[in-house]
């Protein structure tokens, strides 16, 4: 039984892990205090940031000495991290860097120094060194302990318990671990103990390792392992180091585990693909190993353990870009991705965090660790049959980071809320809406046609092709419920439309023109409709339809570098946006009488805006700015705001289309697998 004392101490440890984010899988990156530039600028709005703390405890080079005071090395991580709203980890790695540090392998010598009285005695003085910054800081921070450490423990109990394998813990004569039992079992209780002494918000994590079984169930190609039975083995002996119990103390909080600690081509260039560790792992869930194997061995340690867990030291490899040509630095992996792309089966299993990393020199890194630069292997794709890999890794990166940006932008795009509605689309996309509930969004397809995907207030329609040979991106609005106008170039570089009635599309017509970019429309209702083209001049040109006739087409001047985009607000309205040659952004809008002259916006932007109203007098302009990222600026209440970061980074022009009636803005881009993504925001 808990003394009154240590229940109070467990009492506030509940409510300390509870504080970690666990509405949603959640990523974090490995980040020494060179990096943290790199996260607060990638505009990905990371949760967590890990450090390693080695070195060993009485070598007189370990973390406590990386900075002056001794220990203020761990306090300035800590309030770094915080400053930025990442939650700080801990990687304790101290005990096979400890003298002596003698055998023939890591276990060996991890069990001989923690059966050290003298090497124990200083472990323990540094672990409460790093508990008082820890508790000074105040704010959870997680200590993730001794990863490897675990598992070799786990192999030598041989099927019992922690109990049953010796350490020196009363033994190491350190005070404040007196009367705790000299085993495995006891020092995960005197480390609790210290915890709950000087740093009750510390989440404090024990290790799961994928091979302390003695089946490695990260690399095993055995189909007929049970990962249940596995995880059963070694949550029995996580359970019994103080997951279960602990009479001096506290428990456990989570249970971290990870992959590998090398990208899995490294292994593969090193000719040990799947020995010894993880290595390719296929994704189709076919063949083993797999994921699909391992999150059912990760969901069965969530049962039998009752704490979240944490996938940590996650390779950062992918197949994505041309970047990844399996050289120092560029190694493929397809975990990551799969991670990624499959989060919630990840929370589903237990798993609360993603935390990514290089864990050892030449594998690849998320920022450009190599000083490399950008680099795209000549524009050579690299085939790797073993990681079920034919030249996939074909899209070319724009990012000097050594996966390419591969992380920044698709851990950017599953932060944003962006909903991946597929395709393989080669324009900047189009959306109308002619009623809340309803959309309908156009792109150009790799035939050059255009296709459709409609939304019905309940789901996604299947992509349809409306045909034509279109030179640049549509144009679409919705002037009137059940009807939407398309408007594209055709090949004949003049203006082509087709018609939805609300039961069918009417044919292709051509409206004549020379255009030199792509169209869009706008319409302040069933007999109205505006058309904008950029001229051969690059003038911006002007034609209508009065609900019996198309008119002429009017010159409206300016200098346009981009598509045009329109919106009408309310009858007799239009505002018209372009990108000017200087990059900056130029309005010009009609008022019912006349054209109003042109004026800047400013900005720098990267591609051609888009614009929305929710309201009458209303407006939002979107744009990608210089660092990649959507940017808007608003006018409301007759007057422009400013310019507002939305973050992401966006690899189209935005499409955007405000819901009628309401105040839901709905944006959508052409990601960098090709397919088409949605974002919702509000007005």
């Amino acid at each position: 039984m808990l003394s009154t004392a240590g229940s109070t101490q467990l009492k506030v440890r509940t409510a300390s892990a509870l504080a970690l984010p666990q509405d949603r899988l959640h990523f974090g990156l490995a980040s020494d205090p060179g990096n943290i530039g790199w996260m607060t600028s990638s505009g990905v709005p990371w949760r967590y940031r890990y450090q390693y703390l080695a070195g060993g405890v009485n070598t007189g080079t370990g973390w406590e000495t990386w900075n002056t005071p001794t220990g203020a090395f761990a306090a300035t991580y800590m309030a770094s991290s915080a400053a930025n709203n990442y939650i700080p980890v801990f990687t304790y790695y101290e005990l096979l860097q400890s003298q002596p540090s003698t055998g023939s392998n890591e276990s060996d010598r991890d069990y001989l120094n923690l059966n050290n009285s003298t090497t124990m005695n200083a472990y323990f003085a540094n672990f409460k060194l790093l508990m008082q910054q820890a508790g000074t800081f105040g704010k959870p921070v997680v200590v993730h302990v001794e990863p490897d450490f675990w598992g070799y423990m786990e192999q030598k109990a041989a099927g019992a318990s922690a109990a049953a394998v010796s350490a020196k813990v009363a033994g190491s004569g350190f005070a404040d671990v007196a009367g705790i039992p000299d085993t495995v079992q006891g020092f995960g209780e005197a480390l609790l103990k210290l915890r709950d002494l000087y740093a009750p918000n510390a989440v404090m994590a024990i290790h799961a390792s994928a091979w302390g079984s003695n089946i490695d169930i990260a690399s095993s190609t055995d189909p007929s392992i049970n990962a249940m039975a596995v995880a059963d083995v070694t949550a029995g002996f996580l359970n019994s180091a103080g997951i279960t119990s602990n009479p001096y103390g506290s428990t456990w909080d989570l249970v971290f585990n990870d992959v590998d600690d090398h990208d899995a081509a490294w292994w593969e260039a090193q000719g040990a693909d799947n020995q010894y560790s993880t290595h390719w792992w296929d994704t189709s869930n076919t063949t083993f190993p797999n994921f699909t194997r391992y999150l059912a061995w990760v969901s069965e340690l969530k049962a039998k353990t009752a704490r979240p867990q944490v996938v940590w030291q996650v390779p950062v490899g992918n197949q994505y870009f041309l970047t990844m040509n399996n050289t120092c630095g560029h190694y493929q992996d397809n975990v990551g991705p799969y991670f990624i792309n499959h989060a919630s089966q990840l929370f589903a299993a237990g798993l609360i965090a993603v935390l990514f990393g290089a864990g050892n020199a030449c594998q690849t890194s998320y920022d450009d660790a190599a000083n490399d630069g950008v680099t795209n292997n000549g524009g050579a794709t690299t085939t790797d049959a073993l990681g079920y890999c034919s030249a996939c890794n074909n899209h070319t990166s724009v990012w000097a980071d050594d996966d390419g940006g591969f992380l920044r932008i698709f851990v950017g795009l599953y932060y944003s809320g962006a909903e991946m509605l597929g395709g393989v689309i080669t324009s900047d996309p189009d959306a109308a809406s002619w009623a809340a509930g309803h959309l309908d969004v156009f792109a150009r397809g790799q035939d050059n046609a255009i296709w459709h995907r409609a939304w019905n207030g309940t789901t996604w329609g299947s992509w349809d092709s409306l045909g034509g040979v279109s030179l640049s991106d549509a144009g679409a609005v919705s002037g009137t419920a059940n009807r939407i106008d398309v408007f594209i170039r055709g090949r004949d570089n003049a203006l082509w439309h087709r018609v939805w009635n609300g039961s069918s599309w009417a044919s292709w017509e051509s409206l004549g023109g020379v255009l030199s970019a792509g169209p869009d429309a706008s319409s302040w209702g069933a007999a109205r409709l505006d058309v904008f083209i950029r001229g051969q001049d690059n003038a911006l040109w002007h034609r209508w339809w009065d609900g019996t006739a198309w008119h002429g087409w009017e010159g409206l001047g300016g200098v346009l570098a981009s598509d045009p985009t329109v919106v009408s607000w309310g009858a007799n309205q239009i505002d018209v946006f372009i990108r000017g040659q200087d990059r900056a952004l130029w309005h010009r809008s009609w008022n019912g009488t006349a054209w109003q002259p042109w004026e800047g916006l400013g900005g720098v932007l990267n591609s051609s805006p888009d614009v929305s109203s929710c309201a009458a007098g209303k407006l939002d302009v979107f744009v990608v700015g210089q660092d990649g990222a959507l940017w808007r600026r608003s006018f409301s209440a007759g007057a422009w705001g400013g310019w507002t970061s939305l973050g992401g980074q966006w690899t189209s022009g935005p499409g955007a289309v405000c819901q009628p009636g309401t105040t839901k803005i709905d944006l959508f881009q052409r990601g960098t697998d090709s397919a088409l993504w949605r974002v919702e925001i509000a007005s």
